[in-house]
């Protein structure tokens, strides 16, 4: 009998991706104190508030287009074409663009493990600031019945370590999760998500 031997998951890092240049406009616009948040009470569930500033909303692919909603959104676009770029990763349509601001969580060290979607699509993050927060990839796909799972018996595959200007990107069809900083620190993520 044969073994099968099993594909590791899509996974590519650029460590220092974004220019200083990108990292001026950032830290200016974004982590600035002018740039605005909006709180959602839940992230996957109602245990996880957050802030988050939308660039491109989720939207219905097939049947139509992305719809901006930032002056920021072609500035991150641009970033996430230029990664594609550099990495020979194929853009057919953005299917969702965001900057999540998470804090310190009480009781928890990690989010739910989530999928962003219910349709095949890769996810991109680019880490905005230092913090204390690892994104966590399990060995488990989507299982088309719920973009949550909470089954404790998932595996990391792999654990990213947020460092400024790191930028990620990976088959968004596995259940990942961020882990939340410490006390009086802010993690802060861009997350677009493509097809």
């Amino acid at each position: 009998m044969a073994i099968k031997k099993l594909k590791k998951p899509f996974f590519i890092e650029n460590k220092i991706f974004l220019n200083k240049k990108e990292l001026g406009i950032i830290n200016e616009n974004v982590l600035g104190l002018n740039f605005p948040w909006y709180y959602s009470p839940a992230a996957t569930t109602d245990k996880f508030q957050f802030f988050f500033h939308t660039l491109i909303h989720r939207y219905d692919h097939i049947n139509a287009e992305p719809v901006e909603n930032s002056s920021m959104t072609n500035f991150f676009v641009k970033i996430l074409k230029k990664f594609c770029k550099k990495n020979k990763i194929k853009i057919n349509k953005i299917t969702r663009g965001v900057i999540n601001l998470t804090s310190h969580h009480n009781e928890y060290q990690t989010g739910d493990p989530h999928v962003d979607h219910n349709f095949k699509h890769k996810s991109f993050i680019v880490y905005l600031n230092n913090a204390v927060g690892d994104t966590i990839i399990y060995d488990k796909k989507y299982n088309k019945k719920s973009i949550l799972n909470i089954n404790k018996k998932l595996k990391i595959f792999k654990k990213i370590k947020p460092e400024i200007g790191k930028a990620v990107c990976f088959n968004g069809e596995y259940y990942h999760a961020a882990s939340y900083p410490k006390g009086g620190k802010r993690r802060v993520v861009l997350v677009m998500t493509f097809i």
